[in-house]
C-alpha cells in the first residue's frame, strides 16, 4: 500500500541509531512503537534522512481510535451488519460481534462472536456508531446489552469489575 511504501522509504533513509515511530494494530488497539534502526541489508540508499512527518490524527481517525478504545474496554470487536447479514441473523439492524477478548467484560458475561447487539439498555443499536454513542454515555461500570443469538433475543449484563 502507499502507507507501507512511505514507511519503508522513511525507514530506509533513517540513520542507524535513530528510532522510527511505527503504528501497529494489536489486540484490538492501535499502538505506537519507537523502533530503533540498528542494521540494514546492503544496497539501501544512504542519503541524509528527511525529517519524519508529524504524528497527527485526523478527526475521523481520532474518533475511530477513541471508539475502538471504548469497545476494547468492554472486550469487543464489532462491525455493522450488511442487509444480507441482518437477514441471515434474523434482525433488521444491529452490530455483529466479531471477536470477544478472553477474560474481558464481554467474555465474563457470556458474549460470543456471532452475537448481534441490537440495544444498549433501552437505546436501540442499529450501527456501530449507535453502540459507541451508547457506551460513551454510560455513567456506571455496567451495561445491559440486548443481543440476538441464533435468532433468539437475550439480555446480557457486562461489568467492568
Amino acid at each position: 500500500s502507499e502507507m507501507c511504501i512511505r514507511d519503508r522509504d522513511m525507514i530506509a533513509q533513517t540513520p542507524l541509531g535513530v528510532s522510527v515511530p511505527v503504528r501497529i494494530w494489536r489486540e484490538g488497539q492501535v499502538r505506537q512503537l519507537l523502533i530503533p534502526i540498528e542494521a540494514r541489508p546492503g544496497g539501501v540508499i544512504s542519503e541524509p534522512p528527511l525529517p519524519p512527518p508529524p504524528l497527527t490524527l485526523s478527526p475521523e481517525n481520532r474518533y475511530e481510535l477513541n471508539g475502538q478504545r471504548a469497545l476494547t474496554r468492554w472486550g469487543l470487536r464489532v462491525m455493522d451488519l450488511t442487509e444480507q447479514l441482518a437477514d441471515f441473523f434474523g434482525v433488521q439492524r444491529g452490530v455483529l460481534i466479531l471477536e470477544v477478548m478472553p477474560s474481558g467484560p464481554a467474555a465474563r458475561a457470556g458474549a460470543r462472536a456471532g452475537d448481534v447487539i441490537v440495544g444498549v439498555g433501552s437505546a436501540p443499536v442499529r450501527t456501530r456508531s449507535d453502540l459507541l454513542r451508547a457506551l460513551r454515555s454510560l455513567s456506571g461500570d455496567a451495561v445491559t446489552l440486548r443481543i440476538v443469538r441464533e435468532r433468539k433475543p437475550l439480555l446480557m449484563t457486562l461489568s467492568l469489575h
